[in-house]
């Protein structure tokens, strides 16, 4: 319990309010992932991130040399009437079944209405790879062991 509250104040530094930082630590941890608890403070930490933001408002950090690319993306998925309810960039995480750091920890990597793995709660449009690959990004939905919400820097 000490290492949530603990969390909380940290994440509260990074969001607009603490009632903010509880609703995705909740949220995140209602869908089994790694989640926002630390995603501020993982990769390069809190204030080395920029900010990537959809017009509803959602946003998420990743590392300041590929927030273009990110927000390229972000506004080419909207453009083809696609809504963006959440995004998680920097977390500190691991990659399934390896001790290595995933890309979402060093900001290279952008999630987008993604609540497991290949599990988003919103179908992507049929050209979100394309969209992806004209902002120099690849689309996790084309690897072998299919990630349809993941996109990150090749």
């Amino acid at each position: 319990m000490r290492l949530c509250i603990a969390l909380l104040a940290l994440a509260s530094i990074c969001f607009a309010s603490i009632a903010e930082a509880k609703f995705r630590y909740r949220h995140h941890h209602a869908h089994g992932t790694q989640g926002v608890k630390v995603a501020s403070l993982g990769g390069m930490g809190a204030l080395a991130g920029s900010m990537v933001k959809a017009s509803n408002g959602a946003t998420a950090q990743v590392n300041p040399q590929y927030t273009g690319r990110f927000q390229c993306l972000v506004s080419g998925l909207e453009a083809a009437g696609y809504h963006i309810d959440f995004m998680g960039g920097y977390r500190h995480s691991r990659i399934a079944g390896t001790g290595m750091l995933s890309k979402h920890a060093a900001g290279k990597a952008l999630d987008i209405n993604q609540v497991g793995r290949n599990r988003v709660t919103r179908r992507l449009p049929a050209n979100a790879t394309a969209i992806a690959s004209r902002c120099g990004l690849v689309h996790g939905a084309v690897w072998r062991n299919a990630d349809a919400g993941h996109f990150e820097i090749p």
